[in-house]
Parts: structure tokens; sequence; C-alpha cells
């Protein structure tokens, strides 16, 4: 792991990371499912959550574990549907201290991205709600690359567009999916895990919240 005086670049993962989102889409889910008589059980999608899964990987995994009777693209339309009907009156809700974080790090010397396995339309939402578009040097979301986390792809496209070498950069994650991404990358890994006690990979800093991931990361600020 590089000394704090060697990193570059700081870049943070959105769902799970920087907002709660997790009951916001098991809403979304929920309501979809309800249409073919499914009652979803949260237990049931936080595990699929907490994995750091995409939605076509959860609206797979979904649609087979509770044999929906239909097509799984009617089910991921159906659930974009009601994820887009939600945003229009609401966003999921910022984590604590994560609007300070952002705007002390836009003030220092150290570029700042987002990289979100999430679609553009969502990510937008919540940087136009909480006015955090500004405060961002890059944004990559799921459109932007072929493959999306695990595979490395997004932080790779990051770092291409800074002009950064991954090994000078750090990500911030809170699921499996983001830091192997992250990792396969080449960046650093900061793994906000809150609840979550088992270390997903070796080679990484945990850190309670994002409290902590300031502090650590305030040479940067």
């Amino acid at each position: 792991m590089a000394g704090l005086n060697q990193v570059k670049g700081i870049f943070f993962d959105l769902d799970g990371t920087l907002i709660e989102s997790s009951r916001f889409y098991y809403r979304a889910w929920s309501t979809a499912l309800e249409h073919y008589d499914i009652d979803l059980e949260y237990s049931v999608y936080l595990g699929l959550f907490n994995s750091g899964y995409e939605s076509h990987k959860v609206a797979q995994l979904l649609h087979r574990h509770y044999h929906v009777s239909c097509p799984l693209e009617e089910l991921k339309a159906r659930r974009k549907e009601c994820l887009e009907l939600m945003l229009e009156s609401a966003v999921p809700e910022a984590l604590p201290g994560a609007d300070a974080l952002l705007r002390t790090l836009s003030e220092g010397s150290c570029p700042i991205a987002l990289v979100t396995a999430n679609s553009r339309f969502l990510v937008n939402r919540v940087l136009e709600h909480y006015e955090w578009a500004s405060l961002f040097d890059c944004v990559v979301s799921m459109e932007d690359a072929s493959r999306n986390k695990p595979a490395p792809d997004l932080y790779q496209l990051t770092c291409q567009r800074l002009g950064l070498a991954p090994q000078s950069c750090v990500a911030v994650e809170d699921s499996p999916a983001g830091l192997m991404s992250a990792q396969q990358a080449g960046l650093q890994l900061l793994w906000v895990h809150g609840d979550k006690k088992t270390p997903p990979l070796e080679s990484l800093v945990a850190l309670d919240d994002l409290d902590a991931v300031g502090q650590w990361l305030g040479s940067c600020a």
C-alpha cells in the first residue's frame, strides 16, 4: 500500500459508499416482482446488494431464485420503469459524512472521480439532487464500458481519462465486486465496511465509515 503522499487520485463508488441505496432499490425490485405475485424478501435482496452485483446480474439471480414466469428482459424493463418513477420524486439518502468529505476533497490537489456500476440516469439524478456534479473531476458509469464491475474496465477508463497511473490512485469501495474491480485495475483499496466484518480481499485498508476515510485521506485535502 502506497503512502498517503503518493496518492494522486481518489475514486469513489456510489451505492453503499456515498449513498444508502439498498432499501431504495429493494422497493423498486419489490414493486416489479409484485406484478408477478412474488413477495421479495429483503434478506434475499440484501445479500445480492452487499455482493455489489450490477442490476443485470441481480435480475438474473432473482429471476432464477423466484422462478419468475416472465422473460428476463421483461422483468428488467419493469424494474427500470419502477425505479425511474421513484426517482422522479426521491433519491437514495446520502450516507453520513459523504457531502462534507466530497466538498473538502474537491478543494484539495487530488482529482476525485465517481466510478459506479449504476446507470447514468440514476447517477445524474443523485448528482443533481445533492449538487455533487461539480465536485468530481470525472464521472464514469456502466454505460461507459463494455464490462461492468467486477471487471476492471471502469477503473481503467477513469485512470485513462485523468491521465493517472492506477497504482497512484485509491478506490473507496464497500462491496466485493467493486473492490475486485479496483484491485484488478491496479488501484490501492479502501474498504468502507460499516457493519460488514469479514474483509472480502487481502491487501486493503478497512475503515468504519466516511469520517475515517476523510482522516486517512487527510494529506490529499
